[in-house]
């Protein structure tokens, strides 16, 4: 017996899409292509976040939420999708297209959740496959350190840019990119970049020396405007050489990152013990 239609009346799991339209739509869906339903919009252009997309016919759609299907997935089957302003408004077979809606033809294929990547540095696409014969600190004298001193506000948005949308396509639709440039000009242009792409963000900033100007103006600026944009990143708290961390908005967290003096003073504070960690690199780890 096929489930009948259910309303989402507050989307949280079941946000599969949030703010993507069918930017993330369509790498979720395993490449199908979308299809006019409307003469006014063209063949192939996406809908905007703010607008309506229907996915029609989906062989499977796992929603996360075992009250709208089979298993601690969720999953439904033969069912279609309907989204409004960028969220999940309805799951179940035979969806009523309302009016102007974006229709994407499904059928055969899979919709679930995006994908989170809770770690990323999407600048370095600029280095993607280079250094691959050095170890972590040839990679980062050879490859990071030399073409970060190279980048332009104008290639900084290229590199970002293609790096996001191609973990789009890949199905990811929350990241958390981990930034160590700290020239607000390439920020303003990074930033920017992202947030033109549609994916929900963290922008975790992490300077090598507490700055917290440059990381005020950073989050004020240019992150809080962004509206699928968080800020995570330092600032100072009593003690000597301790910091806390700064962390607004809602996508997912993580502690693992190290900027290149950071992973040095790690190698070369773990040397000088037995067990091979220090209580400083014990600290970064923690997160404190």
């Amino acid at each position: 017996m096929q489930p009948t239609p259910t309303t989402l009346a507050a989307p949280s799991r079941r946000d599969l899409l949030t703010g993507l339209g069918m930017a993330a739509a369509t790498p979720l869906l395993l490449g199908v292509t979308a299809r006019p339903t409307s003469p006014s919009r063209p063949s192939g252009r996406p809908a905007t976040a703010g607008g309506t997309v229907l996915l029609r016919g989906a062989s499977l759609v796992l929603t996360m939420d075992p009250g709208l299907g089979g298993g601690p997935l969720g999953a439904v089957e033969n069912a279609d999708v309907l989204m409004r302003n960028g969220a999940i408004a309805a799951v179940g077979p035979t969806l009523q297209r309302p009016p102007g809606a974006w229709v994407v033809e499904a059928a055969g294929k899979l919709v679930m959740p995006g994908f989170v990547d809770t770690h990323t540095h999407l600048w370095q696409a600029v280095i993607r496959g280079g250094c691959t014969d050095r170890d972590l600190f040839g990679w980062f004298a050879g490859c990071t350190d030399p073409q970060r001193a190279r980048l332009t506000p104008a290639a900084l948005h290229s590199f970002v840019r293609l790096a996001a949308l191609d973990a789009v396509q890949s199905g990811v639709t929350t990241l958390v990119d981990w930034v160590d440039i700290f020239a607000f000009d390439l920020i303003e242009s990074y930033v920017r970049a992202l947030a033109g792409t549609g994916v929900r963000f963290t922008y975790a900033m992490f300077p090598p020396k507490p700055d917290a100007v440059l990381v005020t103006k950073v989050k004020k600026e240019l992150v809080d405007p962004a509206p699928l944009g968080s800020f995570q990143g330092p600032r100072t708290r009593p003690g000597p050489s301790r910091t806390s961390t700064v962390r607004t908005g809602r996508p997912p967290r993580t502690w693992a990152s190290c900027s290149t003096p950071m992973c040095w003073n790690a190698r070369s504070n773990a040397r000088t013990t037995r067990s091979g960690s220090s209580p400083t690199s014990a600290r970064w780890a923690r997160g404190s």
